[in-house]
């Protein structure tokens, strides 16, 4: 039987289950499981003014899960922290505590590095996704050393994994990501949008490679400009760019030129108000000093995300 951990501490069946009931209602359940296009059928259909963002941070595998979310029931820890050795384990007196709106009989708390996702869960504005992973079947390791069920190829490579968790297809190489393929099915609300639905701050990625919506990558201060070229000189180069060519390949190249201007005009636009420092009123650390002990270190994810 499945366990049910709660909205605020679930599996990802739980998770995928639950998504597709509030997009399409219980009646299109079963049915949008299997086919995601009931999904783009239901948005086409629905008037939103509202406006939400899917924001992925991907670590690439930076992530140590099993020093984020700690068991902090005595006998659970002492096995966490046999198994961690006191190199690694946290010590029980400095995790912070949370309490799942649903319990599975299970205690929990975050690492001591983590008070405002403590904050945030505690508030209801964030869950967790338990047991997740790129295998293709739940298997055991006797399973696994039998070759009993399908498994991913090259399970234990770090490259291999990394690709899998931006496909999310872990059994067969893969051309799109999931972030690309739920664009395509999504774009039905915008299908005049002037910018991408899929906008990225890490350059050109799997994760947003899609058959219908193409990724549009940005800096962290914003689309990437033309240098040295302004004023006169630009409006020049639009108007270059705006005439008719004969030749199809000239003709592609200026629709494209003059399309990537105009974005990233339009985007520079709307992000202008952000610039400012003080727009941002909790900038994320440049220092991270670890709570139990150790060096302080500087962030490389932290000027990406100020």
């Amino acid at each position: 039987m499945e366990k049910r951990l709660g909205p605020m501490l679930q599996t990802r069946r739980q998770f995928i289950r639950q998504a597709a009931c509030a997009a399409v209602g219980t009646a299109a359940l079963t049915s949008a499981i299997r086919d995601l296009r009931f999904m783009n059928a239901a948005v086409a259909q629905s008037n939103i003014s509202e406006y939400k963002a899917l924001v992925c941070i991907f670590l690439a595998g930076g992530n140590d899960s099993n020093n984020l979310i700690l068991p902090t029931i005595p006998s659970e820890y002492d096995q966490y922290a046999a198994i961690r050795t006191p190199v690694l384990a946290v010590p029980s007196s400095v995790i912070l505590p949370i309490s799942p709106l649903n319990s599975d009989n299970h205690e929990y708390g975050l690492h001591p590095a983590c008070p405002e996702l403590a904050t945030l869960f505690q508030e209801a504005k964030l869950a967790v996704l338990l047991n997740t992973g790129t295998l293709v079947y739940p298997l055991t390791r006797a399973q696994y050393q039998s070759g009993a069920l399908k498994r991913p190829p090259q399970l234990f490579s770090h490259s291999d994994q990394v690709m899998q968790w931006q496909t999310s297809i872990p059994d067969q190489p893969a051309l799109t990501g999931w972030g690309g393929r739920c664009a395509d099915l999504l774009a039905a609300v915008q299908p005049e949008a002037p910018i991408s639905l899929s906008v990225t701050l890490s350059g050109a990625n799997t994760f947003e490679v899609g058959n219908v919506v193409s990724q549009y990558s940005v800096s962290s201060s914003g689309a990437v400009a033309l240098t040295g070229v302004s004023g006169a000189r630009l409006a020049a180069l639009t108007n270059i760019l705006g005439l008719t060519y004969p030749n199809l390949q000239s003709q592609a190249y200026a629709k494209v030129a003059k399309h990537s201007i105009d974005t990233g005009t339009l985007l520079n636009s709307a992000i202008a108000a952000t610039s400012s420092a003080a727009y941002w009123t909790t900038p994320f650390p440049a220092t991270i000093t670890p709570p139990t002990g150790g060096l302080a270190f500087t962030s490389s994810l932290s000027p990406r995300l100020r």
